[in-house]
């Protein structure tokens, strides 16, 4: 099954995770997001991608087809220390919600009518297929015009095409 997750905070823009003897945690270091897609590769996950880093500075993962559900849990749960608070959603602040829920509502006036409003963390979790394409030219041209919603510095979105 794939999934997009559109997120407004960088604690669930990465899927979560990174070495099994972890030097130390995300909160002490702007790399930690480097070190933790590491991790999932010397975890079983050879093809975990870098996160990317946008415009605003916030950063997007994307995850290429096919991934092994069963080995990305795994090596998620041997590497989530280099995650924000350990992996653990944050809480997003009412503004980032608000920002969150216009940039649902621009969606859904620019030709996706079933974006749902974000979660009380701040995520965006829709499930992907026809209609709901990110790499969609319209998706994209939709997405660019509700970009203005973001909240500075945050993520932009995560595809999880893992299997399952």
């Amino acid at each position: 099954m794939r999934t997009i997750v559109t997120c407004l905070v960088l604690a669930v823009s990465l899927v979560g995770c990174a070495t099994a003897e972890p030097s130390e945690p995300a909160a002490k270091t702007d790399d930690a997001p480097f070190k933790y897609s590491q991790c999932m590769r010397d975890n079983g996950v050879p093809e975990f991608p870098d996160p990317q880093i946008n415009e605003s500075g916030g950063m997007g993962l994307s995850l290429p087809e096919g991934i092994d559900k069963q080995k990305l849990d795994a090596a998620q749960a041997t590497c989530k220390q280099f995650m924000p608070n350990g992996g653990e959603p944050q809480k997003a602040s009412p503004e980032m919600l608000e920002a969150a829920r216009k940039m649902a509502q621009c969606m859904r006036d620019n030709g996706y009518p079933d974006f749902p409003d974000p979660d009380e963390n701040g995520g965006i979790a829709i499930k992907g297929g026809p209609g709901m394409d990110p790499k969609d030219p319209k998706f994209e041209e939709a997405q660019k015009k509700c970009h203005q919603f973001m909240p500075k510095g945050s993520g932009e979105r995560k595809h999880d095409k893992a299997d399952g």
